[in-house]
C-alpha cells in the first residue's frame, strides 16, 4: 500500500475514532495503523487522535502514582505531556507495543517531576527513586495482606536492604514541610504553640561557672558569705547571726569581696574584662 493510502485510509478511521476509545478493548487494529500513518505523514490531526485514544491508558499510570504528595490534576498534566512524547517518539515499524514503550516514557516523566518538582529539601536521587517503590509496594503489599506490611516485608519485595527502606522512608520526611501556622488537634492550635522556648538560664551559665572559678581565689569565710547572700538568698542581719558579726560588718565585707572580685576577673593579657554581676549589697 502506497504512503498516500495509508494517509486516506488513517484520515477515514480517524473520522470513525471516538475521542475516548479504549485501546484494551478491540481497537489495537485501528489504532496501530493510525500509529503507522502518523510514523509516516506527521499528521498533526493523527497525532491528536492518537492522544486521545490512548488518554485511558496515561491516566491509569498516573494513577499508580497518587497518594505520594502530589495532586492527581498534576500527575494527569504530566502523564498527558509525556503521552504525547511517546507519541511522537514510537516508530510501530520496530515491533513493540505502543502501551509497553508509553508506560516507560510516562513513568519516567512522572519519577522526573517527583524528583525535580515534588521534594520540598534535596536528597540524592537513589533515595528519592527508593521512596517512590518503597509507597508503591506499600499499597501493594497493605491491599494482599489487610494490613500494614512490616520494613523486612516491604525489602523482600524490593530486593533491598532493611537499612536502605528505612534510610528512604527518613528522606521521605523532606518531601514535604509542614508550615508552623498548621492547625493541630481539634482545637486548632498552630503547631508554632507547641515549640520551646529560648531558656535565659543558658545566658547565665558562663556567668556562674566565672563567678565559681573566682571564688576560689577568696577566703573560704568570703565565699560563705558570698553564697549565703547571693545563693541562699539571706540577709544581710541573718548573715551576721550565724558569723557572729553586725551587719555593718556583713555589707562591709560584701563591698571588698566584690571589689575583689571584679579585679580577678579583669584579664592581665589586656583583653576584654570578664563580666560579674554589678549588683551591689543593699543595706538590711
Amino acid at each position: 500500500m502506497s504512503l498516500s493510502n495509508v494517509s486516506q485510509r488513517s484520515r477515514v478511521e480517524l473520522r470513525c475514532l471516538p475521542s475516548s476509545t479504549d485501546v484494551g478493548h478491540g481497537s489495537n487494529g485501528d489504532v496501530h495503523d493510525l500509529h503507522e500513518a502518523y510514523h509516516h505523514t506527521r499528521d498533526p490531526q493523527l497525532r491528536d487522535a492518537l492522544v486521545a485514544a490512548h488518554r485511558p491508558f496515561a491516566m491509569s499510570v498516573a494513577r499508580s502514582y497518587s497518594r505520594r504528595g502530589i495532586e492527581m490534576d498534576d500527575l494527569g498534566q504530566v502523564a498527558m505531556l509525556a503521552l504525547i512524547k511517546a507519541v511522537d517518539r514510537f516508530d510501530p515499524e520496530r515491533g513493540f507495543k505502543f502501551t509497553s514503550y508509553a508506560s516507560l516514557v510516562i513513568a519516567g516523566e512522572i519519577k522526573r517531576h517527583f524528583r525535580d518538582r515534588g521534594w520540598a529539601v534535596r536528597v540524592p536521587r537513589p533515595l528519592q527513586e527508593l521512596y517512590l517503590n518503597v509507597q508503591r509496594a506499600t499499597d501493594d503489599l497493605r491491599a494482599e495482606l489487610g494490613r500494614a506490611p512490616t520494613i523486612p516485608e516491604i525489602a523482600a519485595v524490593l530486593r533491598v536492604d532493611h537499612d536502605d527502606v528505612v534510610a528512604s522512608l527518613d528522606a521521605g520526611q523532606c518531601y514535604r514541610i509542614t508550615t508552623l501556622d498548621a492547625p493541630v488537634g481539634e482545637g486548632g492550635t498552630p503547631r508554632s504553640a507547641f515549640l520551646g522556648a529560648p531558656d535565659g538560664a543558658f545566658e547565665a551559665v558562663d556567668g556562674h561557672d566565672l563567678i565559681e572559678r573566682l571564688l576560689l581565689k577568696v577566703a573560704e569565710t568570703d565565699r560563705t558569705i558570698i553564697r549565703m547572700y547571693y545563693m541562699q538568698n539571706l540577709s544581710q542581719s541573718e548573715i551576721g547571726e550565724r558569723l557572729g558579726i553586725s551587719q555593718v560588718e556583713v555589707s562591709r565585707r560584701l563591698r571588698r569581696i566584690l571589689n575583689r572580685l571584679r579585679a580577678l576577673a579583669i584579664p592581665t593579657d589586656g583583653g576584654a574584662p570578664n563580666h560579674v554581676p554589678e549588683h551591689e549589697p543593699s543595706s538590711n
